[in-house]
């Protein structure tokens, strides 16, 4: 019988977690259709802030009838733009669209996307993480940061288990979210 911990380890690992969101930003990045051109800034962001309210919906399983609110689109846009790109991106890629470079449009749509993708699973990993932290009882945390050493601290690094773990048992959930970035990029070293 799995422990708690192997069953949260389960839960959130890449391959479920962002594989499941992975399948529905795709489907979401299929089905978007608008037909207007972008022959003006205002063209773009209202594109934009409905590309991102399209894949956004589908993705959280909003229903149609939800109504289309611009601003706030615009504005989850231009957040995850800014995150990745630094804050004034979100005002660049209007010229990527107008003159095609770095891949014009479709290269945009595909990036914003991955954006997506990476934020939604993120949030759905650290909140199934907090939601099990918080659950446990002070001595199942204790039980649980060793159990976590006894069967992981192998490929965390040092600075997580030098000491018996210190920063480890002060930092779990935070170090339990980034553990999952460090097993996809071993995956992808692997391949």
């Amino acid at each position: 019988m799995a422990t708690r911990l192997e069953a949260l380890m389960e839960s959130i690992d890449p391959s479920r977690t962002i594989d499941r969101v992975s399948a529905a930003v795709d489907d979401a990045f299929n089905s978007f259709r608008n037909n207007n051109p972008i022959k003006s800034f205002e063209d773009y962001q209202e594109y934009m802030s409905r590309f991102v309210g399209h894949i956004e919906s589908v993705v959280l399983n909003f229903g149609s009838n939800v109504p289309f609110k611009k601003d706030f689109w615009l504005a989850r846009y231009e957040d995850l733009v800014k995150e990745g790109h630094g804050p004034d991106a979100w005002k660049w890629n209007y010229e990527k669209i107008l003159t095609g470079k770095d891949g014009g449009t479709y290269k945009l749509l595909k990036d914003v996307a991955a954006m997506i993708l990476k934020d939604r699973s993120g949030r759905e990993i650290s909140a199934r993480i907090w939601r099990f932290w918080e659950s446990l009882t002070d001595g199942e945390k204790k039980e649980t940061v060793d159990e976590f050493l006894r069967k992981f601290g192998h490929i965390l690094p040092s600075e997580y288990t030098i000491g018996g773990g210190a920063y480890l048992k002060i930092n779990f959930p935070r170090v339990l979210e980034k553990y999952f970035q460090l097993v996809m990029e071993i995956r992808r070293a692997v391949r």
